[in-house]
């Protein structure tokens, strides 16, 4: 029940910018690819580091595989 109670709130955080966008002089978060490729690379950055944290070495041999 809580996961579902934080999924709701994101959306909503999500839908609100991009409702922002309507008022005049906002800028929305992804406006500009330079922050939309440093997040991306945070994301990244955080499942490597959450799945090697959850799988161990496991998870490096199978990325290395994978390539």
């Amino acid at each position: 029940m809580v996961h579902q109670r934080g999924l709701r709130r994101r959306r909503r955080c999500v839908a609100a910018s991009a409702l922002a966008t309507a008022i005049p002089g906002f800028e929305p978060p992804t406006a500009y690819r330079l922050s939309t490729a440093a997040l991306a690379l945070c994301v990244l950055v955080a499942v490597l580091l959450f799945g090697i944290q959850g799988q161990g070495q496991g998870l490096l041999d199978c990325l290395s595989f994978c390539v």
